[in-house]
């Protein structure tokens, strides 16, 4: 098995168990889901730091796994759009006003009052795209991350210290830490972009998958094929292909990259795990469990 690199390991951790993890190490928090939703549809499935959110069919959501700060108990109502962060989760209601719960130490989970048609939480800050195609962002700007540029966008990414987004014309824009390349995007025109601790991933308008930044484990090869979704985790990447089966690629160590057959609608990455949404309403999680972030509940999604 290889190992994740140092600064990805958790400290006293393993898959049987691991000891209470401290926000102050960059990658305890750095473990979170940066997918987008293709096809139009909403992102209905998110892996975050050892927990996992999804909409149910009612529009109400349902969180499993690790709940330290309370990022796996998300408030009542009907919500169109989940995203799981570092120790916080916010999700987006009809009338497009954000919620957020959880950590808040850096106000990541204080949404503005403003309407939003995508939310996305990152590790210690969240973006969303506004009505109007405006990106805003609250929380942790230390590197720049929450320090979105002028102009409109179609589609937004937050990840562990920098954010992505797909502009209006299918140009990637991204901002905040650059020491892997991670926001040093290729041309080309893009339909959805996902990122994650130190690369991005992002699908074009012909289905084809480019990834740039990264570790050097993998995760930015990507297979040939189109693809209609992808989500990036932190040292391994898994997209939905056209024809509903989901591909894996990058680190394996825990299982995350091992996914399963099956049709699928949307799949999320995570860390050390990896959950995908069935065409069935099914869920189907794989790798690390250490926290039955990888245990869905048998409800109706």
């Amino acid at each position: 098995m290889r190992p994740l690199p140092w600064f990805l390991v958790i400290a006293g951790c393993s898959l049987v168990g691991c000891a209470a993890p401290s926000e102050s190490n960059e990658t305890a928090a750095a473990a979170f889901s940066g997918a987008f939703a293709g096809g139009g549809e909403k992102e209905r499935i998110s892996t975050g730091y050892l927990h996992t959110c999804a909409l149910k069919t009612d529009g109400s959501i349902s969180c499993w796994g690790f709940d330290d700060s309370g990022q796996a108990t998300p408030p009542a109502g009907a919500f169109q759009q989940v995203s799981a962060g570092g120790r916080h989760t916010c999700a987006s209601r009809a009338n497009g006003k954000v919620t957020c719960w959880g950590d808040n130490a850096f106000r990541q989970a204080t949404a503005p009052d403003d309407t939003f048609k995508q939310v996305s939480a990152g590790t210690q800050h969240s973006c969303g795209v506004k009505t109007d195609g405006t990106v805003r962002c609250w929380g942790a700007n230390d590197l720049g991350q929450a320090a979105p540029p002028a102009g409109a966008f179609s589609q937004i990414s937050a990840g562990d210290h920098s954010t992505c987004g797909v502009k209006i014309d299918g140009s990637v824009a991204c901002w905040g830490r650059d020491d892997h390349g991670e926001t040093t995007p290729p041309t080309g025109t893009f339909h959805g972009v996902s990122l994650g601790i130190r690369h991005a991933c992002g699908v074009k308008t012909d289905g084809a998958v480019v990834c740039w930044g990264g570790y050097g484990l993998g995760e930015t090869t990507p297979p040939v094929g189109a693809f209609q979704q992808l989500s990036v985790g932190s040292a391994h990447t898994c997209g939905v292909k056209t024809d509903g089966s989901v591909r894996c690629w990058g680190h394996d160590g825990y299982g995350q990259a091992d996914a399963p057959r099956g049709s699928f609608r949307q799949v999320s990455a995570s860390a050390y795990n990896t959950c995908g949404l069935k065409t069935d309403g099914t869920i189907a999680c794989w790798g690390g469990n250490n926290y039955a972030q990888s245990r869905p509940p048998a409800d109706a999604f």
